[in-house]
């Protein structure tokens, strides 16, 4: 009787199978590898771009704000000044009669915000002035006071920043009877002062 004998091992073909598995994980490997770092670089490039993007906007965001802050800012300065607000295009004087003189400025109504005192003086030997007290409602220019036609007048304002002082002449006066226009004398004077609520008038012959 034959004894069965045990296939013998093909060494060749098993190398060949083992190569072959060991190329095949090479290539596959390398295949996935490849994709992973070709997808990895797309991600980055792209979250670069994005974040440039949204770095971009950021910047535009913060500059803009600036801008407007400093606007603001400087529309808040015209509107608390009234050092800057044109007070002669107020008063309907006529600037082909006249002039107006150097405008004077005192915190007359206690509220930190100066007040200001508009004089317009007329051509010819009289002198005659107008003059107007404007202070800043809410931003705007308001009107307080006003006198008009002081013949030769003289305006100042108060030692306490009150009020002004307004002197003229009054040709009725007994001082200035029979004078002429070179001749006369101030003979009025009007106090304007502020009492809390509005100006009041207190007027004495000199």
């Amino acid at each position: 009787m034959e004894e069965n004998k045990a296939p013998l091992l093909d060494w060749k073909r098993l190398l060949i199978t083992i190569a072959i598995i060991l190329v095949t994980a090479v290539v596959v490997g390398g295949g996935v590898w490849l994709f992973s770092n070709q997808y990895e670089k797309s991600l980055l490039s792209t979250n670069t771009n994005e974040l440039k993007i949204l770095q971009k906007q950021l910047d535009d965001l913060r500059k803009n704000q600036i801008q407007t802050a400093a606007g603001n800012s400087s529309a808040v300065g015209a509107n608390t000044d009234i050092r800057k607000q044109d007070l002669t295009k107020l008063t309907g004087d006529d600037t082909a009669k006249g002039k107006f003189l150097d405008t004077q400025y005192a915190d007359f109504t206690g509220d930190n915000i100066e007040d200001a005192v508009v004089t317009f003086q007329t051509e010819g030997t009289a002198g005659y002035k107008n003059v107007y007290i404007y202070t800043l409602k809410s931003g705007t220019p308001t009107l307080l006071y006003s006198k008009k036609e002081l013949e030769h007048g003289q305006v100042s304002l108060l030692n306490d920043n009150t009020g002004v002082t307004l002197k003229y002449v009054n040709e009725s006066d007994s001082i200035n009877l029979g004078k002429s226009n070179s001749e006369f004398v101030v003979s009025r004077q009007i106090v304007v002062s502020w009492n809390g609520t509005k100006f009041i008038e207190t007027a004495t012959k000199l």
